[in-house]
């Protein structure tokens, strides 16, 4: 930063605030290297007065000791602008990015096609089975609900976006005395690498305008973004259907989990 001309202090807080917006080691390890490219770029024959100079009149600066001001910023080199649209084109993009509760659609083009409503504003381990919640479907995609009250059971795909835990190892429901520590793919546990859930639920009405399904046994907290409503079809959906004859096995210490 100092052979661009600005000012320690400045360089700094810029740091400080850069990378806050990475959340890994690789993408604290990327940011390093644009950081390492753009200085590169700069540092040529035709710069080399230039920079030698910035380098010399900034080790003879005194910092103000009060905090940077608006106009302190202002008045900072322009470079810094272009290093930091280089750095914002340069960061990973995030499942999360923009996911809330009014937008329509995520990074990957996956769109939000309705939301959850129910009384649990935080991640728990309850008996959701027996737990109702509404289903508000956004009004371009209400129309997609045409026939559904045919079906019994629901298949819902949805974002947990309040999980900001990842693991690759997990004790499921944190139950250290009954279950044993397992990777996260052989869990159904949240910590996961994309924070996406499939739920089986029961599809008990349609509500308000036909914009509101009530749904039972759905395990996601109040304003979870839906991605997908599927039917609960036995043809293509029931084991015993799809492979008969095939034994189902799963671990003895999942029947002790919360569900």
């Amino acid at each position: 930063m100092t052979t661009l001309g600005v000012p320690d202090e400045l360089a700094q807080s810029t740091l400080r605030f850069g990378l806050g917006r990475f959340t890994t080691a690789s993408d604290i390890e990327r940011a390093g290297k644009v950081v390492v490219d753009v200085v590169n770029e700069l540092y040529n024959e035709d710069l080399a007065a230039v920079t030698k100079a910035r380098v010399q009149s900034t080790q003879n600066t005194v910092l103000p000791a009060n905090p940077l001001s608006a106009s302190t910023l202002k008045g900072a080199p322009s470079r810094k602008a272009s290093l930091q649209r280089d750095m914002t084109s340069q960061r990973r993009s995030s499942f999360l990015d923009g996911i809330g509760a009014d937008n329509k659609s995520t990074n990957f083009g996956l769109e939000i096609v309705a939301h959850v409503q129910n009384q649990y504003d935080t991640p728990q381990y309850i008996e959701w089975k027996t737990v109702q919640s509404r289903i508000k479907v956004v009004p371009e995609w209400v129309p997609a609900l045409d026939k559904i009250d045919g079906y019994s059971h629901l298949i819902i795909m949805w974002i947990m976006n309040k999980n900001v835990q990842k693991k690759k190892a997990h004790v499921p429901q944190g139950m250290y005395e009954d279950v044993p520590k397992v990777g996260i793919f052989s869990c159904r546990c949240p910590q996961r690498p994309n924070p996406i859930a499939i739920s089986l639920v029961k599809n008990i009405r349609t509500e308000d305008d036909g914009d509101m399904l009530v749904v039972e046994g759905l395990d996601a907290i109040n304003g979870s973004p839906i991605l997908d409503i599927k039917p609960y079809t036995p043809y293509f959906d029931d084991i015993s259907i799809v492979r008969p004859g095939e034994e189902v096995l799963s671990p003895d210490w999942t029947c002790r989990l919360t569900c």
